[in-house]
């Protein structure tokens, strides 16, 4: 029998375990409810970053548009800038020369409107023209409106432009920078650093300011940094000057600039005389010259030289040229220089009453010979004269001689007064006059009339006339014919024979280039010896330059004009397809591969230079198997 003590006991140890197990579920089923709280929490924190990730990324991207939206709304202006007719920035223009004023409008609609540029009615001025440039720039567009205007300078002075004031639609107000011109004798361009340019061509007088007729010296200097040989000045038709003599000085002289940098120098001297006061402007002289652009066109196999006509223009100088001193005794003197004497002299000592005689009147000396048009004479009341011709200077310009038909009305010994010639002199700064000497002429009674001054007058300009030309009959053959009945004589007949004769060549011609081009040309033999003399002519070329850089591009060109494929689909395996074809053996392909390997490698880089002569002699040994087992 069971105890009732040992009963209760066991009953309370079950109670207990049963309580214990009930808080054990108790705090297990809390710790779920942690656990999954805690997920809870964790998948909310992980979306919640994921969310922010997102919008930290779109506030970046906003303020990366915002950032271009202002630059873009920044980029709002409008510039004006000088420059000369060759669009180099200015640091000072040249009074009574033309140059540019560009007004650029970046992103302003000004519609069809010309900018008010305040200012610009100071210069003679003309409008050139108006152009557009549209562009993108993430996603906005953007356009930039360039308007030009010429303009010139009548006098000396600093002239300042702008600005330019202008509203939009929107209300928004937009100015314009200040531009200061400076405007002087002499035009000079601003300091740009940067690669000097392969020619260079400018122009220097001797004096900038001078009197009317007095001789300045225009020097010509053309620099060749490159080396070329074809040039040749072109100069413009001068109103202001007069230009008597053009002579090269220099010729392709080795010399170096400021900058030690070699070149060639080449040099013209023109003597001239102005013949206007003002201000005259030197401008439009130019340099003609053919010049030389390296291009590589592998037909040839070899880089081949092209050349383009080139005009390199003189920046222009200005010379101020001052007016003779006044005097008050002396009045339209053209005559400006150094001059030793003056000398009158006749054709002959004695004239019969009314027969013409040849006056002459030289004027010896250093000056402006071109400017003195004409000479007063100042003869005997019993004399008239007539004009022959304007006068003539010598071929050294030593000298210039006037002549005169004179005639007398009258018989008796008459003396022709000394003629007094006036000019200004440079070296003492003062006028100088110069007399002839007399001339004595006897004058006797005849039967000449006023129909014989013409006779006379006729005589001497065909004598002028023959000074100036080549004499016909020198070269021309006795016994002459008349050409006209040479022509007659030639019958109808002969006429249609030489007409069938070209109508015959003609023919001939055509059948004879359709032949050789259907039938020699294109022959397989002759298309293989051009082939590979081409092919051994550009590696003549390749070993005298060094250039082994071209060598893979020869046997690429020869693979292909013997139809092993097309230009850029020759490979490694077609070429050796076709070597085999061709009988090579395995030894001499797997040479080749090497060597075309080394043409590969060459082709991307230089070697040294044995390195490169052993390549181009290799080159020559395949070049003369291919030909021959082709």
């Amino acid at each position: 029998m069971i105890c009732k003590n040992c009963m209760n006991q066991k009953a309370q140890k079950m109670t207990g375990s049963i309580h214990i197990m009930q808080k054990l579920c108790k705090h297990l089923k809390i710790t779920k409810s942690k656990y999954n709280d805690t997920l809870l929490k964790i998948k909310l924190q992980k979306k919640w970053w994921g969310s922010m990730e997102k919008k930290v990324g779109s506030f970046i991207v906003f303020l990366l548009l915002l950032c271009t939206s202002i630059v873009y709304a920044s980029n709002q202006s409008i510039v004006v800038s000088v420059y000369d007719t060759h669009n180099n920035y200015l640091q000072q223009a040249m009074v009574q020369t033309e140059f540019v004023i560009q007004v650029v409008v970046h992103n302003i609609s000004m519609g069809n409107t010309i900018p008010a540029l305040k200012g610009l009615d100071q210069f003679q001025y003309s409008f050139q023209g108006r152009s557009s440039n549209y562009s993108m720039h993430n996603g906005q567009s953007s356009n930039k409106t360039i308007y030009k205007f010429i303009a010139k300078a009548l006098h000396h002075g600093v002239y300042t432009l702008g600005p330019i004031t202008y509203t939009d639609s929107s209300g928004n107000i937009f100015t314009s920078n200040l531009v200061e011109i400076v405007v002087g004798d002499q035009q000079i361009k601003k300091q740009q650093h940067g690669s000097k340019d392969r020619f260079q061509c400018s122009v220097q007088s001797d004096a900038y300011e001078v009197f009317v007729g007095e001789k300045i010296r225009l020097q010509i200097d053309f620099l060749d940094y490159v080396g070329i040989n074809q040039f040749t000045p072109s100069l413009p038709t001068f109103q202001d000057i007069i230009v008597t003599d053009v002579t090269q000085t220099k010729k392709q002289e080795r010399s170096f600039d400021k900058d030690n940098q070699e070149h060639l120098h080449t040099q013209w001297v023109l003597d001239c005389y102005p013949k206007q006061v003002g201000f005259s402007v030197i401008q439009g002289i130019k340099i003609r010259l053919i010049e030389p652009n390296e291009r590589n066109d592998f037909f040839g196999f070899m880089s081949s030289m092209m050349s383009a006509e080139k005009e390199l223009v003189a920046e222009p100088i200005g010379i101020k040229v001052l007016p003779l001193p006044h005097c008050q005794d002396l009045e339209n003197i053209q005559a400006v220089g150094e001059f030793s004497k003056i000398t009158l002299s006749t054709n002959i000592d004695t004239a019969e009453q009314g027969q013409g005689f040849t006056l002459r009147v030289d004027i010896f000396g250093n000056g402006n010979l071109e400017m003195i048009d004409s000479f007063s004479l100042v003869l005997p009341q019993e004399f008239s004269s007539y004009t022959t011709h304007a006068g003539k200077i010598d071929r050294d310009r030593t000298s210039k001689r006037f002549e005169y038909i004179i005639q007398a009305q009258e018989s008796g010994t008459y003396e022709i007064p000394a003629q007094n010639f006036t000019y200004f002199d440079l070296n003492s700064g003062d006028y100088v006059t110069l007399q002839s000497n007399p001339k004595t002429m006897t004058i006797t009674k005849g039967t000449h009339t006023y129909s014989d001054q013409y006779k006379l007058y006729e005589e001497n300009e065909l004598d002028t006339e023959s000074e100036n030309q080549i004499t016909v009959s020198a070269y021309t053959i006795l016994d002459t014919y008349d050409e006209r009945n040479y022509w007659k004589g030639i019958s109808l007949s002969l006429y249609a024979l030489a007409i069938r004769v070209i109508f015959l060549l003609f023919l001939f011609m055509i059948g004879y280039r359709y032949f050789l081009k259907k039938y020699v040309l294109s022959h397989d033999k002759l298309q293989h010896f051009l082939l590979f003399l081409k092919a051994h002519r550009a590696l003549k070329i390749a070993e005298k330059k060094e250039n082994i850089a071209t060598l893979y591009n020869v046997f690429i060109t020869i693979f292909v004009g013997l139809n092993v494929g097309r230009r850029g689909e020759i490979n490694e395996n077609l070429i050796e397809g076709y070597l085999q074809k061709k009988c090579f053996s395995v030894d001499q392909i797997k040479k080749w591969n090497i060597f075309y390997h080394k043409l590969l490698q060459a082709s991307f880089s230089q070697g040294d230079k044995k390195m490169s002569l052993l390549l181009v002699q290799e080159a020559f040994v395949w070049l003369s198997l291919l030909k021959n087992r082709s």
